[in-house]
């Protein structure tokens, strides 16, 4: 079994993958605050609900846009695997031309899911991924990273209604109607119809500069929400960054 780890600014993603399927996948909170002993007891009764053990782990992938939790993380694994996890991060081989300013500065993350991308599907292609921030990165035919655009996520802005003095939180979910009749329906109108027509005016601006997309990727948490309200075709990945995790582990590992 392989894990492989996602750590974002909320949220650990966990995948477990038996040679190239994916058995499970599972969620933590993302905290600077636990010690390695702490994470490998969470991880053991991840492990534990699925009735696998430390014992059926030979290899790990880490990436991670907090750096201190990826220090933590490697050592719970090398805890429990006994064998230190494959750290994704600058110097690794993507199989991209990384063409920005500064190559070392760029997410992790988002170099695993335009390279996972940029191998599953025709270039040039972008990458929405729909996390704390959202995200869009574009990969040009000659499999060159150009760029990224970032934007605070849906949940983040969403949090946002609260400061109003009669707006209120609210759950998150697929909005009926264009124009609410109603506080609620109206902030969700607004929260996701906005979120999607930006993000169509984005895809076009980019295609504007650019040239044709031959491929849109979404990925993240609110992907199925999002993909009906979007006027591009777009392809649903949510096991982008995981598999992408897993590739770079291989090619990396064995070449």
């Amino acid at each position: 079994m392989i894990l492989v780890f996602d750590i974002g600014n909320s949220n650990i993603t966990i995948g477990a993958y038996d040679k190239d399927e994916l058995a499970f996948t599972a969620r933590l909170i993302t905290d600077s605050e636990l010690d390695a002993e702490s994470y490998a007891d969470k991880i053991q009764g991840i492990l534990f609900a699925r009735q696998k053990t430390a014992e059926d782990i030979v290899g790990a992938a880490v990436c991670s846009v907090v750096p201190a939790v990826t220090r933590t993380i490697s050592m719970t694994v090398e805890k429990l695997s006994g064998s230190k996890p494959l750290i994704v991060d600058s110097s690794t081989d993507y199989g991209l031309k990384i063409c920005m300013d500064n190559p070392r500065k760029v997410g992790t993350d988002l170099l695993v899911g335009a390279s996972c991308a940029a191998f599953k599907y025709e270039a040039p292609l972008c990458v929405i991924d729909l996390g704390t921030f959202t995200t869009l990165c574009y990969v040009s035919r000659n499999l060159e990273y150009q760029g990224t655009i970032i934007i605070p996520g849906i949940r983040t802005t969403g949090d946002s209604y609260s400061r109003g003095a009669q707006l209120f939180e609210f759950e998150i979910k697929s909005p009926g109607q264009l124009l609410g009749t109603n506080t609620e329906g109206s902030m969700l109108s607004g929260l996701m119809h906005g979120t999607a027509a930006m993000l169509d005016g984005l895809l076009d601006r980019i295609e504007q500069e650019k040239g044709e997309l031959k491929s849109i990727v979404i990925t993240g948490g609110f992907s199925e929400m999002i993909e009906p309200l979007l006027q591009h075709k777009v392809i649903i990945d949510e096991e982008l960054l995981l598999s992408g995790l897993l590739r770079l582990y291989y090619s990396n590992i064995f070449g």
